[in-house]
């Protein structure tokens, strides 16, 4: 039987030693002023506000995070369209999911039609393992699987571009789902390293 799952996001790198990179970013931005001399040991502080209000976000290229991304298939195909970041993705043509039908539930759907889309699922998973049984690689059978199908990828981006994703796919404009996953890398990012994303409402 097919299992409901969330989107997730797991920070599992770059979320370290945050005062020392943000002091690197200063010094590496420095370089640009020839303003090293102003180095304090809070100074990045004042520093990082004004380069992030003068739009100079290319600094933000020397700090990379990564994120193990929890979504579904549709969602994961857009986010990997954001050529800048690196992206390693769970493998449809060699991971078998026979017997194992995860999905991530689409947003917005009613109550009241959750058990439908639970039946129309179940029949394109059914589907997939009659082709595994069959004798049909996985790379084949794959074509079966509905675009909800829960998948994992890593993405490792630099912050200036992870600053620009979020632009994008926060919008009204974007996809529920991708919304959604926005938010909760937001939400980490908030938190973690507040100075370079407390812009964002």
């Amino acid at each position: 039987m097919i299992k409901f799952t969330s989107q997730s996001v797991e920070p599992i790198q770059g979320f370290d030693n945050i005062q020392d990179r943000l002091r690197f970013l200063e010094k590496v931005g420095r370089v640009c002023y020839k303003s090293e001399e102003k180095i304090t040991y809070d100074s990045h502080k004042t520093f990082l506000k004004m380069i992030l209000n003068k739009g100079h976000e290319t600094i933000l290229e020397h700090w990379q995070v990564s994120f193990l991304i929890v979504t579904s298939i549709g969602v994961a195909r857009e986010l990997t369209r954001h050529r800048i970041a690196s992206f390693l993705q769970e493998s449809t043509r060699y991971v078998n999911y026979n017997g194992n039908g995860e999905v991530v539930l689409p947003e917005n759907i009613p109550l009241n039609e959750v058990e439908q889309s639970k039946f129309e699922l179940q029949r394109s998973f059914d589907f997939y393992t009659q082709l595994i049984k069959s004798g049909a690689k996985p790379q084949l059978a794959r074509d079966w699987l509905p675009l909800c199908t829960k998948t994992e990828l890593v993405m490792t981006v630099n912050l200036r571009e992870l600053r620009t994703i979020l632009k994008l796919r926060l919008s009204n404009a974007a996809h529920p789902e991708m919304r959604k996953l926005a938010n909760m890398i937001l939400e980490h990012c908030k938190i973690s390293i507040p100075i370079l994303f407390d812009d964002f409402i």
